[in-house]
């Protein structure tokens, strides 16, 4: 674009001139109608356009728009561009007029928002991505190929909310965009973003309210992560949810109650607004908003806003807590001490350090960072003692959880720590089921690199 720094903005008076903007100017805007009330994200897409790439205001006259939300709905606009294209998906059960059959292929075909796979998909071990694929209740991520199934995929977002933001991508409602957008409107007392059904979008904007407030469509509220969620819970802003119960695309119709029952035991739940009709929208917009924090910026960073969210969550709770949750929060690893041999194999595969091996002169410790766990299920499969049981999905106070400890093994020569003392029995028992002399299973586990050298050599 010209000017990255500067949205473009076109005004339209009605759904003919919507269509013919959207023909000519191809790249991302930001939309204005000013007369007559329509839906333009269904519209759009039942004319094979990219619906995608724009964010649609209405207002009674473009003096009327807040330009906080025209610079917080190109944050997220910026976002987009640098996902890869939507997908295209052949609707065969769509109706159209002659006008449209003649330009067919094109309006066979809608851009949709089904979630896409990252390349961090290369992270993952094979079993743990199988797990992921198991979230969906409609079989659409193929675990062979990597890819999510146009075929089978409703395009819900429960994949993108549950996985680790950097596995699953979604376009509809990037994480990064929207917390760029919050900034923007923090600090704002009446300004609000509303998650609109996207099939009721035309709802909202017939309240008049969208010159004031950001109206982002949804295909399901399963879209709505809860990284997004603790992004309204930090800048003050309620996220009010305009949603009507559909039941035929979207898979858990109380995923809503779900992520309002772990704010209520996190104490937060004023930050979710959940309406059914107009009139409930309207009463939550009289609502005035918190005033963010001066640092806003500096903890909606990745390495800081769970921090932010789990100092918070200490003062209402002891230390020493675990609160379970459904789909909000971070993860504990359920371990079996007893069969851990802190040989460190799941400290190495872990793709986002969570997990550390320390030692002293005594003590062999293994420690998990929740802030750092995304639930990636790598550990379970690459534990070879099988000792990790399950991820829980939650808050564990402290962050910094103990999971198992054991004695520091030493050499026999030098004294030189060498290990765990579980982890060398536990190759020892393997060496003598193979029949290996006990005086070899000495030599190969009780003595350094550097001393078994210098046996072999015959050197001191």
């Amino acid at each position: 674009m010209d000017n990255p720094g500067k949205p473009p903005l076109f005004v339209v008076e009605d759904r003919r001139e919507f269509l013919r903007i959207n023909e000519q100017y191809k790249q991302p805007k930001i939309l204005v109608g000013t007369r007559e009330v329509f839906n333009p994200y269904i519209l759009a897409r039942k004319k094979g356009m990219n619906w995608l790439n724009f964010i649609y205001i209405h207002a009674n006259s473009i003096s009327d728009v807040d330009k906080d939300i025209i610079f917080s709905s190109w944050e997220i606009l910026k976002i987009r561009t640098l996902l890869p294209q939507p997908s295209l998906k052949a609707v065969t059960s769509k109706t159209m007029s002659r006008r449209d059959f003649l330009r067919a292929p094109r309006t066979i075909l809608e851009y949709s928002t089904i979630p896409f796979i990252r390349s961090n998909i290369k992270r993952l071990r094979k079993e743990a991505f199988y797990e992921f694929s198991q979230i969906c209740p409609f079989n659409a991520i193929d675990v062979d190929s990597q890819e999510i199934l146009s075929n089978k995929c409703t395009e819900c977002g429960l994949c993108a909310s549950l996985a680790p933001e950097d596995i699953i991508g979604y376009h509809l409602l990037p994480p990064e965009g929207i917390k760029n957008s919050i900034k923007i409107l923090a600090g704002n007392k009446k300004t609000k973003i509303i998650y609109s059904d996207i099939e009721a979008v035309e709802e909202v904007f017939s309240l008049g309210i969208s010159a004031k407030n950001l109206v982002l469509p949804i295909i399901c509220p399963e879209g709505i992560s809860w990284k997004i969620i603790l992004f309204h819970i930090l800048s003050g802003i309620p996220a009010i949810v305009y949603w009507r119960n559909k039941k035929d695309k979207c898979p858990i119709s109380n995923y809503l109650e779900k992520l309002l029952s772990d704010l209520k035991t996190l104490g937060l739940s004023e930050y979710l607004l959940i309406c059914k009709d107009t009139s409930c929208v309207m009463n939550a917009l009289k609502r005035e908003n918190q005033l963010p924090p001066k640092n806003l910026s500096m903890l909606l960073d990745r390495e800081n806003y769970l921090e932010t969210l789990y100092s918070n969550i200490e003062k209402q709770f002891n230390t020493d807590t675990w609160l379970p949750l459904n789909v909000f929060g971070t993860h504990r690893i359920i371990l079996d001490e007893n069969k851990c041999t802190l040989c460190g194999a799941c400290v190495n595969e872990c793709p986002y350090n969570a997990l550390s091996l320390l030692m002293d002169a005594k003590m062999f410790t293994l420690y998990v960072d929740t802030l750092n766990c995304r639930g990636c299920y790598n550990c379970i499969y690459t534990c070879p003692e099988k000792a990790i049981l399950k991820v829980d999905r939650g808050i564990s106070i402290p962050k910094d959880t103990l999971l198992a400890k054991d004695k520091a093994a030493k050499c026999i020569k030098c004294g030189k720590i060498i290990g765990s003392e579980k982890s060398l029995t536990s190759i020892e028992n393997r060496l003598r089921l193979r029949g290996i002399s006990e005086k070899l299973i000495l030599y190969a586990t009780r003595m350094c690199s550097e001393c078994k050298a210098m046996d072999f050599t015959g050197s001191e």
